[in-house]
């Protein structure tokens, strides 16, 4: 992070915590631990005191202001990892300032110095949902900004080493560990029970699976991982043979550069899933061609399996405790897969004297949906989750009519349309 950022005293702590049955990012001042607000610059604080408190929160923020400014992309790479085409117009724009990844590491943010620009809201967009465009600027909107400190270089190399590491401890664990295709997490259209399932029959026994670099979009299927991770028997079979069954052993590790697509949250509040990121990349220069080969040398996979060893005994004495950032990653993933919060968050605002049908707001959300890239739930299972989050009742609306099913206390907002 630039030292210009630093040395301004305009640094939050912030949590996650529940709103309205929505996850939302809360800012507090990392030296009082009271709320801060973005519209009193004296709830924040310097560089220093954020990072000493930050073990206590899920992550930092910045006050937008004194000439700062940012814009926040969301879902800026396509399926090869490169930029999409208004995310690359919007990075070359702004060339040569400091670009970092979102925490979810799907969006970027690019922090600006704007000296004496008046913002008119009336005439630029502060937010374009289409577009995945957010303006934050000081005067304009009171807002903070997550930072990470993870920095975004354009053609920035994607090498961080996971993948060095899941194959030395592969090759450590011998017969106690496998690869695995990404094939057998995915969901498949057509499945067809009696087929063989080799993928998972050769599972058996192993206590390390290693799925790499599965595609861009692979949607997460999440039966198949429940029955992997749940600790119940397994049926399988190889091809021309009896089925058999079989306990599950392994953790299974998925080694990408693109998260699967998740349908069903009950794998998170299950705590089947956990982000571990790699945040540190390595330049060409940097880059050590030959550590795969170092590593698989016989001393050098006894010194591994001395650490794993190590490893071990420290988590039975100790316990695991997840760190802040393998908490932060996974609580993004998270708040990115619910994409019925993610509407509730973009469409509707609480307004206590309000009340609107759930056939309008259904309505609204597949549009939403079109717009956003994502498939629709059915109304079913949209209202079942509509009342997991707020207040749903049958009744008869003020502004007349007969019996229905309204959602009380809120609003729809204005729906946005593309500015050229």
């Amino acid at each position: 992070m630039p030292q210009v950022l630093k040395d301004k005293p305009q640094f939050c702590c912030w949590k996650y915590e529940e709103r309205s049955g929505r996850k939302t990012k809360v800012p507090y001042n990392p030296v009082t631990g009271k709320r801060a607000k973005a519209d009193k610059q004296g709830t924040f604080k310097d560089f220093s005191s954020a990072v000493a408190a930050l073990s206590d929160y899920d992550g930092m923020g910045f006050l937008v202001g004194n000439d700062i400014c940012v814009i926040d992309l969301d879902d800026c790479f396509d399926s090869g990892g490169k930029l999409k085409p208004v995310t690359q117009i919007v990075v070359e724009a702004f060339s040569g300032c400091y670009m970092e990844h979102s925490p979810s590491r799907k969006g970027l943010h690019i922090f600006f110095k704007a000296t004496g620009f008046n913002f008119d809201k009336t005439k630029y967009y502060i937010n374009n949902r289409k577009l995945g465009v957010e303006v934050y600027v000081a005067g304009a909107t009171n807002r903070f900004v997550t930072v990470t400190g993870n920095v975004y270089a354009d053609g920035a190399t994607t090498r961080n080493g996971k993948g060095t590491l899941c194959e030395s401890i592969l090759k450590v664990l011998g017969s106690y560990g496998c690869t695995a295709r990404p094939e057998t997490i995915s969901l498949k259209k057509n499945n067809n029970s009696s087929s063989p399932s080799e993928d998972i029959a050769r599972l058996a026994g192993v206590r390390f699976v290693n799925i790499s670099e599965p595609s861009r979009g692979l949607v997460l299927n999440a039966a198949q991982v429940k029955s992997m991770t749940g600790g119940d028997t397994i049926n399988a079979r190889f091809l021309h043979e009896n089925s058999f069954d079989f306990s599950p052993k392994f953790k299974l590790y998925i080694n990408t550069n693109y998260l699967p697509v998740i349908t069903d949250m009950t794998l998170f509040s299950s705590g089947r899933v956990v982000i571990i990121p790699f945040e540190r990349h390595f330049d060409e220069s940097e880059q050590d061609k030959n550590l795969k080969r170092e590593f698989s040398k016989a001393k050098n996979q006894s010194a591994i399996l001395n650490w794993l060893i190590e490893g071990y005994q420290l988590s039975k004495k100790e316990g695991l405790t997840l760190p802040v950032s393998v908490k932060t990653a996974t609580e993004a993933y998270k708040r990115d897969s619910d994409k019925i919060a993610l509407f509730f968050e973009d469409a509707l605002e609480e307004s206590p004297n309000s009340e609107v049908r759930t056939s309008e707001v259904y309505g609204r959300y597949q549009r939403w949906c079109s717009a956003n890239g994502c498939y629709s739930e059915n109304a079913r299972n949209f209202k079942q989750a509509l009342t997991a989050i707020a207040r749903v009742e049958r009744k008869r609306p003020r502004s007349g009519g007969g019996m229905t099913t309204m959602l009380i206390g809120y609003k729809l907002t204005e729906e946005e349309f593309l500015l050229i």
